[in-house]
């Protein structure tokens, strides 16, 4: 290959082009960058070229230019967003930082969330947006790149995701159900920040039922997302050790941080499809579900064992919370 470049720039005969990509034959048809490196000077294609280290599903795509500047004149990867709460616009943050790296092969190009829920009394009631929304608006998108239907299902919102035609969809606690008509869109499919260690805690409360139960390890998955709830081949995973007394909601963060970094280690073998061999599929038979917490669940009742309460009370929010003295 390096000796047809070679060949290929002297029949040109380059005089300092301003850009410049060439493809080989195997790197037609729309290719992109991830994490392009420098090519040496040997190559003889003129300074400021790099050769991808990564490419999407092609190989040998390199790019010419009279200075470094041209990183981005390759079409980088569309990503969209999915999330609602405060740990998600974290993660969002995060991710449109990385998105933004002179190096980075893929962009964030919208966010979608659920609806902002009215705050206000009686008429003067206005519809709040939601942290992610929030964060998305923070970072520069535009009102129409921010996206917020009430139901994932929605045939005018599955009509604009399939305009945005992204390459890969990325979830954070978004809370809604995607439909098979979703996720048939992203062409490397929807990756999920789970915060367990998948199949153990499947489902609306994670964090809360790890905390309850007391477990001495747990951890957060970064999964491939399929119609049943939280059930995708697992791509990868990283263990965390709680300890006794951290609570809910400071672990829960301490989560997705880290599924947030796991994620963007492993977001560009997910680009080159050498992820999707990798995943490994869930164990059935070791599933452990985590229902969604009810109100009810925070009575107190003083006759259990204080190793149970203990981990009740470090499970849920100080709202939760009940004395029941009976």
């Amino acid at each position: 290959m390096l000796q047809k470049v070679t060949n290929l720039s002297n029949t040109l005969n380059f005089k300092s082009p301003r850009i410049c990509v060439l493809f080989t034959s195997n790197a037609l048809n729309g290719g992109f960058l991830s994490k392009p490196r420098e090519v040496p000077s040997s190559f003889g294609v003129g300074k400021g070229c790099s050769l991808s280290s990564n490419t999407w599903r092609k190989q040998g795509v390199i790019r010419c230019s009279a200075t470094d500047s041209s990183v981005n004149s390759i079409r980088k990867a569309s990503v969209i967003f999915l999330g609602t709460p405060e740990v998600a616009a974290s993660s969002l943050e995060t991710i449109i930082e990385a998105s933004r790296q002179q190096d980075s092969g893929f962009e964030v190009t919208a966010v979608v969330s659920q609806p902002g829920k009215p705050r206000g009394r009686g008429k003067k009631k206005v519809a709040m947006p939601t942290p992610v929304a929030e964060m998305a608006a923070k970072c520069g998108f535009p009102p129409e790149k921010i996206l917020t239907p009430f139901k994932a299902r929605e045939e005018d919102f599955l009509e604009e995701m399939a305009k945005l035609a992204p390459d890969l969809c990325i979830t954070a606690a978004y809370g809604n159900m995607l439909p098979t008509a979703f996720l048939n869109i992203p062409r490397y499919g929807t990756l999920n920040i789970h915060p367990s260690l998948l199949p153990k805690f499947r489902g609306a409360a994670p964090v809360q039922r790890a905390v309850e139960a007391g477990v001495e390890e747990t951890g957060v998955s970064v999964a491939y997302t399929v119609l049943a709830c939280d059930a995708g081949p697992v791509l990868a995973q990283r263990r965390v050790a709680p300890g006794d007394d951290i609570q809910a909601p400071e672990l829960l963060e301490q989560l997705f941080t880290q599924g947030t970094e796991l994620l963007l280690e492993r977001i560009d073998s997910v680009m080159d499809e050498a992820a999707i061999g990798s995943a490994t599929p869930q164990d059935e038979t070791a599933v452990v579900h985590a229902a969604k917490v009810a109100k009810e669940e925070g009575v107190l009742d003083f006759k259990l064992p204080a190793k149970t309460l203990h981990n009740k009370v470090h499970s849920l929010s100080p709202s939760h919370i009940l004395c029941h003295l009976s």
